[in-house]
């Protein structure tokens, strides 16, 4: 990594409370000793405080416990307790920051991993009797590594379901007095816990299993999308856009399916595409080409000092393009039976500007596909446009 990229980072990481993150993703409870915070550690049974979070220079954590000893910063945190991917972690800190991505060159780039098989989803569909929280109703939480209990109330809800609409998992966000946000990814865990005798079960944070594909977000459409013949999708970020864009370009007068993925960019290529594409292919004549639309947000650029800028936009739109590649390898689909085009939104909106802002300011389903239709550039074989 080159110096600039490492200040970056580093600029990230002074930027986001440590000992915040550390204390919502465990439920450590923090005592501040002049410029460091003193708890028990959440990595093994800590009978005394022992972990010590230093906010000096670049925010870091040690345990001082015997046979434990971690220690690193935010993105360690994040890879060790959350099952991130080293990219996955700088995204992420990125985004508890409010800042844009840093910039590698080709050099010091991290590596992108070779492409594995991935297990299936292996978490079975919610019971149908378990009640679906609603925003900024109360939920119990439960963390498996902590043992800690809690309610809170999510102002988001998105219930992530399989193509029989059963709710696999769900991705609840909580705003903080700050302005910060943060978002868990829970599932169900039926029967009692601890200081809880009596309830049916509850919501439990998930730490994905890194060899195990994850579901589409939007996937329950699919059926529909099927039904209507459709060839397009479109790839949005986030469950709060995905969920405004399928609502103005629905599937019965659109033929347009909208799906995301579950986590940040670097999720992109643990996704499961496969529902979509075995419905399409399985089912449509020989001819028939998939046409995929790729809309990032209007995010900064992640350099400002003339050098060409990795951003998050191409970075968002390469993620999905390496994505359908692989599973078109996977599934053993002809690559010319898949055009894939981007579009990016208007160079005058502000950062983090999305499609869901779009419909607050009145975009109706036609000024969508205009949009794409005059501004979309083709990273495939050449095809029409949505």
């Amino acid at each position: 990594m080159t110096h600039k990229g490492k200040t970056e980072i580093d600029e990230i990481l002074i930027r986001v409370p440590l000992q915040d993150v550390i204390a919502r993703e465990t439920g450590t409870r923090f005592r501040r000793r002049g410029d460091r915070y003193v708890g028990r550690c959440p990595f093994h049974a800590d009978k005394t405080p022992s972990f010590t979070v230093f906010t000096d220079n670049v925010p870091r954590y040690k345990c001082f416990g015997a046979q434990c000893g971690v220690h690193g910063t935010l993105l360690t945190f994040l890879q060790e307790w959350k099952h991130l991917s080293y990219s996955e972690a700088i995204e992420m800190a990125a985004e508890l920051a409010a800042m844009p991505l840093p910039a590698f060159d080709d050099a010091s780039s991290p590596s992108a991993p070779a492409v594995q098989p991935r297990k299936p989803w292996s978490e079975p569909p919610i019971a149908p009797d378990v009640r679906i929280p609603k925003p900024y109703e109360p939920m119990l939480l439960h963390n498996p590594h902590t043992k800690v209990t809690y309610w809170s109330e999510p102002s988001y809800v998105h219930v992530y379901r399989n193509r029989c609409r059963q709710p696999l998992l769900l991705v609840v966000r909580f705003d903080q007095s700050d302005g910060r946000k943060y978002f868990q990814q829970v599932i169900w865990r039926p029967g009692a816990i601890t200081g809880y005798p009596a309830i049916a079960g509850c919501w439990q944070q998930l730490a994905f299993d890194p060899d195990c594909a994850r579901p589409l977000y939007g996937g329950e459409d699919i059926p529909c999308w099927q039904d209507r013949n459709g060839t397009r999708l479109l790839m949005v970020e986030g469950e709060k856009t995905r969920d405004a864009a399928a609502t103005v370009l629905d599937i019965p007068t659109n033929g347009i399916l909208t799906l995301s993925n579950v986590g940040s960019t670097g999720g992109i290529g643990k996704t499961d595409l496969k529902p979509v594409l075995d419905t399409f292919f399985q089912t449509s004549n020989t001819e028939k080409i998939l046409h995929v639309t790729i809309w990032p947000d209007a995010d900064l650029p992640a350099r400002s000092d003339g050098n060409p800028a990795d951003d998050t936009m191409p970075k968002f739109v390469r993620a999905w393009v390496a994505a359908f590649h692989d599973a078109l390898e996977s599934e053993g689909i002809e690559p010319e039976r898949l055009c894939i085009a981007s579009v990016n939104p208007p160079s005058d909106r502000k950062h983090g500007w999305d499609l869901a802002d779009a419909v607050d300011e009145g975009w109706s389903a036609g000024m969508i596909k205009r949009w794409i239709a005059d501004n979309s550039q083709t990273l495939r074989p050449a095809c029409q446009s949505v």
